[in-house]
Formats: C-alpha cells, structure tokens, sequence
C-alpha cells in the first residue's frame, strides 16, 4: 500500500496547516508591550518582515535586541524570521528563550502554549519526536492547536511502536472535528488497529478514512496542497478495502450428536417448564443453512439466511418430540462497520413435530407452529473491545393445534435485549453481559407471562484454533394468571461449549450444559436438564 510514503505527504500538508496557525497566534503587528521610544524601530522591522525582506528584519531586530533582550515581542518576531529563512535551529533557542521569560515573569501557561507548539513543531522536522512530545503534550493541555498537537504526538507514538498512545493521540484529532484532518486521523488510527489486532476497528477507520478524504475531493474549496494528500488517502484505503468490498455467499451444514436426560415437548428452551417429558434419550441433529452478505463497506449492509435443522431420538418413547425447524431472516444494517450502526432484522420460522400413530409406531412430520420477530437492533463501539448493544422485536406466534381455552398458545409478544460485550484480545477474559425482558400475551391465560433475566458468556482463546464459551444464565418467570395461583418459576442454567477450527473449513463442536428449574408448583413445573454431546460443521 505504501503507507509511509503516503504519511509523510499527509505530514507535510499537516505541517503547512499548524505553522499558518502558530503564525496567525503569535502575531506581527506592533504590541503594547513595546517600549514607546522603540515602536518606529519595531514598526520598521514588522513591514520587512510582511515584505518578507527577512534580511532587513533581522537586522533591525537584533540592533533593538542587542539593548533590549527583555523584549519578548523582539524574540516573537525574530524567531517567525528565523523559520521563515529555514534557520531552525536557531528559531528553536529563541522559543526557549521565549518560554523561559513568560515563566520567570509568571504568566499563564496559556501564553506559553503557542511557543512550545512552534518548538515542537521545529523538532518533529529536525527528526526528533521524543523531544517534541512534550512541548505538543504542553500545547494540548493548554488548548493550544490540540488538533495537531494530538496529530504529531500520535505519529511519533505510531512510528516507536507505542499502539495504545498513538490511538488516543488519532482519536483526540478526530475528538476536535477539523475536516481537513479526518483523512489522516481516520487512516492512521485503521493502521494503529492493525497493530493491536482489532480487524473490525481498522475495517471501520479505514472506511471512514475513504469517506473523509472523498468529502474533501469533492468540494471545489478544497486547497491543492490537502487535496493531494486526500488523494493520497483515498487511493491508499481503495487499495486496502477492495477485497472486502464486495457481497459474498456462505453456508454450512454440520451434525451434531448427544444425550439429553430430560427432552422438552416443545423445540425450544425458552418454552414453559410444564413441557418436558422426563424421558432421556440420545440425540442427533442435522443442521444445514446458508445465505448472501452484501458489502460491509458500504452504507447499507443486506444479509437475508435461511437455516434448519432436524433432530432425532433414538428413544422410541422421545420420538413424538422431535422436531424440524425453518428459520428465514433478513437483516439490513447502516454503516454496519462504523462505531454506531443500527438497523432492522425480521425472523420467520416454521417448526414441524413428529406425529407418531400410538398404535403402529410410525410418524409422519406436520406443521406444529408459525411465530415471527420483527425489529430494531443498535450497536455502539464504547471502546476497543467493548460494544454495547440493543434490540427490540414484537414476536407475533400462532400454534397450528392449539384449544380454544386457557391452555392456548398462540398469540403475540415482544422482548426488549440489551448486551454489553468485550473482547480485547485477551485469553482468558472477553466476557458478554446481557439483559432480557419479554412479555408472552398468550391468548390463553394460563401461559400468558412475562420473563425477566441475564445471562454472563466468557469466551476464552485457548489457542489460534480452539475457542471455549462458558455461559452462565437467570431469568424469572411469572404467570400471574394461573388457574390456582401465580406460578413463578426461576430458571438456572450452566453451558460449557468448545470448538476447534480442525482445518480451514470444518470446525469440531463440544458441549456441555445443566438447566435447573424450580417452580412455586414444585410437582408439575420443576425440572433437572443435562446435556451433552458433539459434532462437525463444514462451513462454505
């Protein structure tokens, strides 16, 4: 990609940008300060200096310095020469010169901030970052051209390899809004991802690096010089998110195998307690799924899938409880990989129950339910490694045999779910917080509740290729309509999983899991659950 010589071209525009700057705040017009019967001297030298008859400037100066080195308007406008006939290092000892007398006469650091920038300045093009950091830190705790003074700070931490200084460094640029700085805060700050391994961070800064710098192309304001370097940038990012730019199929179909001590009448979880069986059985699972991602990059992400899967018991007594479910989902999202996304998901899916004939054995798969999930889902990336979620579905469901009495079913829903997540990287910490509420308006009385609950997941990188997820859960449970009394049921569960990336495209599942649940009807609603099991996915 050629970073570095695209750096140093953002540099130098940068460079440009600051001194006009430093210039403007330190002045060049005759000042107050000046004692009276010097002012024709000073005033002499202040037009050659806008002549830029530099010459004729520093000789008036230094006759005026020569009887009055106090004057810290002489040394202001001696250095401005000095830098303007390349002479740096001598510009550099008048700026020191010139910190020194405002501190010895007590003056606000504030006053002394533009000379140590001007200082800082000079330094970063004598090729000596380290000593120009902390006149630029001096600059940005004093307001002073924090933009880039946070810029410079940034690339000097950037080329000695300090990851996590230069990131706060590009985001302090991007915290104070400059337009023409974006570009380079933006794509540095992708480069600096890179280095901390945070794949998602960089995808998004290098985005928005290519949005930045195209605003700045295609505004004929635009000066050549931040131009150039805004081309430099765009062409830079083109080249880097090209490979991504683009939608991509993908599938998998797997299998997994299993015991379960406990079979649920119902194919989910999430169901009521009275729907378990107490029938243990051996399990396996046929799951196969696919579908289309568009581009990431661009400003609306579409991603419709299609999954199912198909489970068998091999306790006879269990096979009326097997199931067949049908989930199709569609989610778009804007600006899926910048900090603030947001977006709309819609899930609909189709469950089909194995009717076994209580006389001959056999069975043959109907329709047993229909339900659907539609709403609005928001991702904020607090921090690197920290995200923070939420989303909000109506979850309309009907059950295809369901009585007309206070044991129906079907009926309408919605769940409010917030997560909190973290993974920096770390091996054995990147925990996920979650909260959940959900209302079940059953349109029979008797299951119509509301559940309120969280659950702690921990993901530990045991190696490049095994992953193991610990997942803790609580939620509580009220039907406050129950025939004889408020049921309240309190759910625990416990879930160990692990997979092994075993080549590039077949990953090798293992899970373990125990679900309690106690209910105020201990006899008809409490329950013990173990699981265990295994297997194999090829992904496409």
């Amino acid at each position: 990609m050629g970073h570095g010589r695209h750096g140093k071209g953002s540099a130098r525009a940068v460079l440009k940008w600051a001194t006009l700057l430093a210039v403007g705040a330190a002045g060049v017009s005759a000042r107050a300060e000046v004692p009276d019967n010097l002012e024709p001297d000073y005033a002499e030298a202040v037009l050659a200096f806008n002549a830029r008859d530099y010459a004729k400037t520093l000789e008036r100066l230094n006759s005026l310095l020569k009887d009055h080195p106090e004057v810290n308007e002489f040394l202001e406008l001696k250095a401005l020469s000095l830098r303007a006939t390349q002479n740096d290092a001598d510009a550099a000892q008048i700026y020191r010169q010139l910190v020194a007398n405002k501190t010895r006469e007590g003056r606000p650091p504030a006053e002394l901030a533009p000379y140590h920038f001007e200082l800082a300045m000079i330094l970063t093009r004598q090729k000596k970052p380290e000593e120009a950091k902390p006149s630029f830190e001096f600059s940005i705790a004093n307001g002073f051209n924090v933009a880039p003074s946070h810029l410079y700070t940034g690339l000097g931490a950037f080329n000695a390899g300090r990851w996590a200084e230069a990131e706060g460094h590009f985001q302090g640029v991007l915290s104070e809004k400059l337009r023409d700085l974006k570009p380079v805060a933006h794509f540095y700050l992708g480069q600096t991802y890179m280095r901390l391994e945070y794949p998602a961070g960089a995808t998004a800064s290098l985005v928005e690096a290519r949005r930045a710098s195209r605003s700045l192309l295609d505004d004929a304001d635009t000066d050549p010089e931040t131009r150039k370097v805004a081309q430099q940038i765009f062409d830079a990012t083109e080249a880097s998110l090209a490979p991504y730019d683009k939608g991509q199929f993908f599938g998998y179909v797997g299998t997994l195998s299993g015991y379960d001590s406990n079979v649920l009448y119902v194919p989910s979880t999430g169901s009521s307690a009275a729907y378990t069986t107490g029938k243990a059985s051996m399990k396996q699972t046929l799951m196969v799924g696919g579908g289309y991602a568009s581009s990431s990059m661009r400003a609306l992400q579409f991603v419709p899938s299609l999954k199912s899967n198909i489970g068998y018991n091999f306790n006879k007594d269990s096979q009326g409880y097997q199931f067949a479910t049908t989930v199709a989902s569609f989610y778009v999202t804007r600006n899926p990989v910048a900090p603030f996304s947001f977006g709309v998901k819609v899930d609909a899916s189709i469950v089909f129950k194995n009717d076994v004939d209580a006389d001959t054995g056999k069975g043959v798969y109907r329709p047993y339910s229909r339900s659907a999930s539609l709403g609005p889902y928001f991702r904020y990336q607090v921090s690197r490694g920290l995200q923070l979620s939420l989303e909000m579905t109506g979850e309309p469901k009907k059950y295809l045999d369901d009585p007309y009495t206070t044991q129906r079913r079907s009926g309408s829903g919605y769940a409010v779910r917030g997560y909190l997540a973290s993974d920096s990287g770390s091996r054995f910490w990147n925990p996920t917080g979650s909260f959940r509420y959900a209302k079940d308006n059953a349109e029979g009385t008797e299951y119509l509740s509301s559940t309120v609950g969280a659950d702690l997941m921990d993901v530990v990188h045991w190696s490049d290729k095994v992953d193991l997820t610990a997942t803790a859960s609580f939620y509580r449970q009220a039907f406050p309509l129950h025939s004889v009394s408020e049921r309240r049921d309190v759910n625990l569960a416990v879930q160990l999983g692990a997979s092994w990336k075993w080549k590039p495209r077949w990953t090798v599942l293992g899970n373990l899991g125990f679900t309690r649940n106690n209910s105020n009807f201990e006899t008809v609603y409490s329950y013990n659950k173990a699981e265990f099991g295994g297997g194999i996915t090829y992904s496409f």
